[in-house]
């Protein structure tokens, strides 16, 4: 007997990301393709599940099987190498009645035991191997093996991303490029936060081999104006030149928020100044530079944009990718340093993101902005 494995659909159900991988696609140019795995053809299309779906709803794959006519077999996918984790682990056994002609399509199969939410946020290579049987007490036998590359992120991705509609000309779906970076920076976290707070010290830690504060006049905004141009910046990531090295607050808050976000964090890129003055910071030392001191050699900022929590308010936290700040802040002597991240903007005096920031005569004259917040669609 000859059994064959035509397809493997990860995301059969697109109206719903219930039992079925997210609606992604695999960056700016490239749509894409389900079946994500098809026999004979070489390129193999990742895939995407939410940890909050699989909390509530088991996971299905959907396969196209070749068999002989009018026969019935018992079919299932286990790790092919046992001692290998494998985040989708086996499915449960299905049972296939083939067709006159001989096809069965679209027969799902349960995963029997997944490992995504005890895993969390992650990139994992899955190897399967497919096996029938002919008879309930019969032998198992290997006819397939496949591999495939499975990002899990916490919960539905938020904008810019979004889910619908599933089109080939909609660019703001999940990009495959983009979980591939965010799923790596956030490994292994289990909330929004952690993961966003991940992603901040690896966007910070891209310099100064990727990317540098640009104190060019002005500090003009390379990546992100006036839209993102994430595909610059994923060659930029993959070692070409993208749109060169430079970057400033805006580009940092765009990165940030737009990676978090696509793995369910809820993110924006928001401003805080003052209409008349611009404002004193503390020593920092600047994404890329290689010291601390005074920012641009001036200590003064006319703006500062971070990704931002909520209303992007003072009750909100911050993300800031660009900068690192001296602890505890001034007049205290700072005996530390770090990236701040998931950190309350917070009242002048409050220690809170705003006093480690900016120099204390000026924390009354630094405001946030909350009508500056928005989200900057990726192209």
């Amino acid at each position: 007997m000859t059994v064959t494995l035509a397809s493997i659909t990860f995301n059969h159900d697109p109206a719903s990301s219930r039992r079925s991988a997210l609606n992604i696609r695999r960056n700016g140019s490239d749509p894409g393709r389900v079946p994500e795995w098809i026999k004979g053809d070489p390129e193999v299309y990742p895939a995407a599940y939410a940890i909050s779906d699989a909390l509530s709803a088991r996971i299905d794959v959907a396969i196209d099987l070749l068999g002989p006519s009018n026969t019935r077999v018992f079919v299932r996918a286990v790790p092919t190498n046992p001692l290998e984790f494998n985040i989708l682990g086996p499915t449960e056994t299905a049972t296939v009645n083939f067709a006159a002609n001989g096809k069965r399509n679209g027969l799902r199969l349960t995963l029997q035991a997944p490992a995504l939410v005890q895993t969390g946020v992650g990139a994992f290579d899955v190897n399967w191997t497919w096996q029938y049987k002919e008879s309930f007490a019969g032998p198992w036998n290997d006819f397939e093996t496949t591999r495939h590359r499975i990002y899990v992120i916490l919960r539905q991705p938020t904008r810019p991303w979004v889910q619908t509609p599933f089109t080939a000309a909609n660019t703001q779906l999940p990009w495959a490029e983009v979980l591939e970076w965010a799923c790596r920076w956030a490994a292994f976290t289990h909330t929004p936060d952690a993961a966003a707070s991940a992603i901040t010290a690896a966007v910070y830690n891209l310099g100064p081999r990727r990317v540098a504060y640009d104190c060019r006049g002005g500090n003009p905004t390379n990546y992100s104006f006036p839209e993102f141009d994430c595909s610059a910046f994923l060659e930029r990531l993959a070692g070409e030149y993208g749109r060169g090295p430079r970057v400033n607050c805006t580009d940092c808050a765009t990165i940030v928020s737009t990676f978090a976000n696509v793995l369910g964090a809820d993110l924006w890129q928001s401003r805080m100044f003052n209409q008349i003055v611009p404002f004193r910071c503390n020593l920092m030392r600047p994404i890329g530079a290689p010291f601390f001191g005074p920012v641009c050699g001036t200590g003064f900022f006319n703006y500062h944009e971070v990704a931002w929590e909520g209303a992007c308010s003072d009750l909100d936290e911050v993300y800031d990718a660009c900068v690192a700040v001296f602890f505890p802040a001034p007049p205290s002597v700072g005996l530390s340093t770090f990236m701040p991240s998931d950190i309350n903007f917070g009242w002048s005096y409050a220690s809170s993101y705003r006093d480690f920031l900016v120099s204390p005569e000026s924390r009354y004259i630094c405001q946030a902005q909350p009508t500056t917040r928005r989200r900057r669609l990726v192209y």
